[in-house]
């Protein structure tokens, strides 16, 4: 589901509860960080908490494409949901984020978990967009 940029604040403010995943892409990188941290806000009290929060960079997916998969299927220790936050470049992400939302073993890819995705230079002739 494509979200218009004038629905951005709703989204930020009250995601939809059967929304588990989200790409934010686009030329302004401080602004996309912004939106995807608010968006986690709302997910986790403290997104420094380790043992609820990951945060993954080109540099880890590029050597492991299971490792986004690997976190969001990881349990939060002290919170209801997994926040998984991924920061990278659309060709890097495509491979990793098929991986992770590829139901396994009778469980749906996100379960007690969400994925935030912040794209940089990407356009929307890229598969993962």
């Amino acid at each position: 589901m494509k979200i218009q940029t004038r629905q951005i604040a709703g989204l930020l403010k009250q995601p939809p509860a059967h929304m588990r995943a989200f790409l934010f892409h686009g030329n302004d990188i401080g602004l996309i960080h912004e939106r995807a941290l608010a968006l986690a806000s709302h997910y986790s009290d403290n997104l420094d908490d380790v043992f609820s929060v990951t945060r993954l960079d080109s540099g880890a997916i590029e050597s492991d494409v299971s490792v986004i998969a690997d976190a969001l299927s990881s349990i939060a220790v002290f919170a209801d949901t997994r926040v998984v936050l991924v920061r990278g470049r659309g060709t890097e992400l495509v491979e990793a984020c098929k991986l992770a939302l590829t139901p396994r073993e009778n469980t749906p890819p996100l379960e007690g978990a969400v994925l935030i995705v912040e794209e940089r230079e990407t356009t929307t002739r890229l598969a993962i967009v």
